[in-house]
């Protein structure tokens, strides 16, 4: 079977062309499908998100229930995923701008569930989540434990070509209002998330794909990994920074300059995360990940300030650098954000060649 398929090249997260998080939507019609869960198509899914060369290929197919419009599927180039953030945020915004979709909701199906996309004027997308909270479990769920993870993976987390050799080594988090389990695993979306107290430390953090992976299998085992993500709050720091005994303790160490320490402060937290067990180096801006951090970081004493908050601001540092507003909505988190069409094209397929 010979079709044409119709493909966009979208940075979402972002109003500048060339930054935010990139991913490929895909339009599959109706008259393309067979049985879309074959071994055929899957294999031609996987085969087209690995020649696309974005980190994120958003497949856009047919409903397979009434209460949908669309459904969703997802590739890296090396497997398929249940969920991508910011490539249904793509997708949203292909169908609403390409396509006129009519109504400012779509309900996409996923392998993680039905997810609702808010599209505001056919300009900003919201992402409807219901995320749960990370928790600390064995074995950083005592003192002891939380040691020994920060001590084998720190060094990994540094081993990189990249990593900023001027500054100081990392440090574990130390401030006492930060909570004792600084760090956390978020079981569904297999994520190991390691909370710091300093923004320095996370700009400087390079590391090496293999070793952050053999690290994390040395020291955790059996756990299921798939990413490590590192976290801070300027606003918390901040606010620590002006209880403290010492007035003039900076936000972020070791850093040029005033207006620097100004631009971070805006930001009720910071992110970066590493997937090199999905193909992932580094994720530019992932939305998902966004939803948990947010209940996360209201959840703990030390965000008391951005617990009553219906909104925050958020960045994550990566080389090309995305910004997500986070709306609250009760126990419901909307992860926002803009998105620009960079390129459109058609591939072509013979399902019998592959």
């Amino acid at each position: 079977m010979s079709e044409t398929l119709k493909y966009f090249v979208v940075n979402a997260f972002t109003t500048r062309a060339f930054s935010g998080n990139p991913a490929t939507v895909v339009m599959v019609p109706q008259n393309f499908l067979g049985d879309s869960e074959s071994d055929a198509y899957v294999n031609y899914f996987q085969k087209l998100s690995g020649e696309v060369s974005n980190v994120e290929t958003a497949f856009v197919l047919p409903p397979d229930q009434h209460k949908t419009d669309y459904r969703l599927r997802f590739f890296t180039k090396s497997k398929e995923t249940t969920f991508c953030g910011h490539a249904t945020i793509a997708a949203a915004h292909v169908l609403s701008t390409e396509f006129n979709f009519p109504s400012d909701h779509i309900y996409f199906s996923t392998k993680s569930g039905v997810v609702v996309v808010k599209c505001a004027n056919r300009k900003q997308f919201e992402l409807d989540l219901h995320p749960t909270l990370p928790l600390a479990v064995a074995p950083f769920d005592t003192p002891a434990g939380i040691q020994q993870v920060w001590d084998a993976l720190l060094p990994a987390l540094t081993s990189g070509s990249k990593a900023k050799k001027e500054l100081p080594p990392i440090a574990p988090p130390s401030h006492p209002s930060l909570p004792p389990a600084s760090i956390v695993y978020h079981e569904s979306s297999m994520n190991l998330i390691l909370v710091f107290d300093n923004v320095a430390s996370i700009l400087r953090v390079s590391p090496d794909s293999l070793e952050l992976m053999d690290a994390v299998k040395k020291t955790l085992g059996s756990m299921n990994v798939h990413k490590v993500t590192i976290t801070g709050s300027p606003k918390i720091i901040a606010q620590q920074a002006i209880n403290s005994t010492n007035k003039n303790t900076p936000l972020i160490a070791n850093t040029a300059s005033v207006d620097e320490e100004q631009h971070w402060r805006k930001y009720h937290f910071v992110t970066r995360l590493f997937a090199p067990w999905i193909g992932i180096t580094e994720d530019a801006v992932s939305g998902a990940t966004h939803a948990i951090l947010a209940q996360y970081w209201r959840s703990i004493p030390a965000g008391k300030r951005l617990k009553n908050k219906k909104s925050l601001l958020c960045f994550q540092p990566s080389p090309r650098g995305g910004e997500i507003l986070i709306n609250i909505h009760g126990e419901r988190v909307g992860v926002a954000g803009e998105a620009v069409t960079i390129c459109v094209g058609c591939v072509s397929s013979t399902l019998s060649k592959l």
